[in-house]
Parts: C-alpha cells; structure tokens; sequence
C-alpha cells in the first residue's frame, strides 16, 4: 500500500510554512504524494469567524495552488470542499479514500486543533478510521492532550512531528497584516514570489 499526505488549510494566502511542513511530513511518512484541500469559504466565515474583507477570493487562493501544485509535480490540488462536494474533513477523506484506492492517507494537522476534534463531525468515526501526523505548536503539552477524550482512545492513531521553531513563526495571518501595512519587505520573506505576482495580476496589492 503507498501512502499520501493531505493538508488542508484555507491558504489564506498560501505561504512558505505551507510548503515546509508539506514537504518535511511527506518525507517523515515516506509518501510519494501529497494533496492541497483549500477550505469553503464559509468555514473561514463560520468556524474561524474571519471578516469577509480578511479572506482572499477564493479564485485567487485557488490560483495560487495550481501554480504551487505545477512547480511540484508531486503535489495535487483537491478542490471538493471549496466547490461544495464535500463539507468536512471526516467526508473529505472518505471521498478522498474511493479516489485513490490503494493508499494510505495521513491527514496534516498543528497540535492546537487536537482539543477541538471532539467538535468535529463524525468525530469518532474520523478518529477511529484514520492517521493524524501532528505538527508540535510552541509549548504544547502533548501527553495532556493525548488524554482529552475522544483522543485518548485513539493515541496509536497520532503521529508527532516538528518541523522547527523557526516554522511557528510564518503564518498566512501574518502575511495579510504585511499586505495591509504595504509591506512588501516581510511578505517576501513569508511567502514565494509566484505568491506576489498573482496577488498583484488580481489586484489584491
């Protein structure tokens, strides 16, 4: 059986910790491919409470991704949550399952999302039928969130990665504050510059 790891995110925009913990999960798992899932739109709105002016459109998001995913051919773009097809992680990887039989799919997430997941839907199934490799956040303390329920039950399930402190620190949120102040210094350093010529070809800078 091959194996996949998949990331999700809202790529809100897409930026250089995107790519690092991309690569250095797909190298930790031994996969040979990796998936982008960009989020709906209405869960930036309605799960992360963002403002409407905070999210990039979702066209340009979009576009940012096919060009990330033809720079690595390794790298595929799944757009069923974003085109409404599916509307949780728990379907998305089910979906994901039947598309491409024959591997084993590990799911990327921060360890901050780890006290959140019983509040996921069909969280006990989605912990029960799949993997998680975990990227560490700051000081969390991994073994006391092992314990929240319904984790605990599903330890085995979770793999534990770090990628580096100096990765906590570049963040897409950061990279719109940088666009805000017309900072143009800080957003290259956070993302690529690929990134910065199609914000600037859809007129978002």
């Amino acid at each position: 059986m091959g194996r996949l790891v998949l990331l999700g995110g809202t790529f809100n925009p897409l930026s250089k910790a995107h790519d690092r913990i991309l690569r250095f999960a797909k190298r930790k798992a031994g996969a040979k491919t990796a998936i982008l899932l960009p989020t709906a739109d209405t869960f930036l709105t309605s799960w992360k409470g963002f403002k409407e002016s905070d999210i990039l459109p979702l066209k340009t998001r979009l576009r940012i991704l096919k060009r990330y995913c033809h720079r690595h051919k390794d790298t595929l773009l799944e757009t069923i949550e974003a085109e409404g097809k599916t509307s949780s992680t728990y379907d998305s990887l089910r979906f994901l399952k039947e598309k491409y039989p024959g591997q084993e799919i590990f799911f990327i997430m921060g360890s901050e999302k780890i006290p959140e997941l019983n509040r996921w839907h069909e969280s006990e199934r989605l912990l029960l039928e799949n993997h998680f490799l975990v990227m560490r956040r700051h000081d969390d303390d991994i073994p006391s969130l092992l314990l929240l329920p319904p984790i605990r039950k599903y330890q085995s399930h979770f793999h534990f990665l770090n990628a580096g402190e100096d990765i906590q620190e570049i963040s897409s949120t950061k990279i719109r504050e940088a666009l805000k102040k017309k900072d143009m210094k800080t957003v290259g350093e956070l993302t690529f510059s690929y990134v910065i010529d199609i914000l600037k070809e859809d007129n978002i800078i």
